[in-house]
């Protein structure tokens, strides 16, 4: 059985993919395949990695905009991702990549790995 703030997350996730996939259609003909979860696992990476409003614009597109959500939504990516890694017919990779210029900050590594 799935928690309240699993269902919560669930939905949350949903209206993003629908919002992005109806984005990626109004500005293209023919086939177009994307990967919400994909899209929405780099965009969580870049909202923890930021600060301030731009951290919150991140969140608020992903429709996790609530601060009580963060922890959670830590959790919850972790869970998805250990079960797709021990998944043979189904592998994850994201990657991001930060210039050289840019120092990155040790919680913010903690969380991509």
């Amino acid at each position: 059985m799935i928690s309240t703030k699993e269902s919560k997350f669930s939905i949350k996730n949903t209206k993003f993919a629908q919002e992005l996939y109806k984005e990626t259609i109004s500005t293209r003909t023919g086939n177009v395949i994307i990967s919400p979860f994909s899209i929405g696992t780099c965009l969580t990476l870049v909202a923890f990695g930021a600060a301030g409003p731009t951290a919150d614009e991140v969140l608020s597109t992903l429709k996790l905009e609530d601060p009580n959500f963060k922890q959670f939504i830590l959790k919850i990516y972790g869970k998805v991702l250990r079960k797709f890694s021990t998944d043979r017919s189904l592998k994850i990779a994201n990657k991001i990549y930060i210039a050289n210029k840019f120092t990155v900050k040790s919680s913010f590594q903690e969380v991509a790995e």
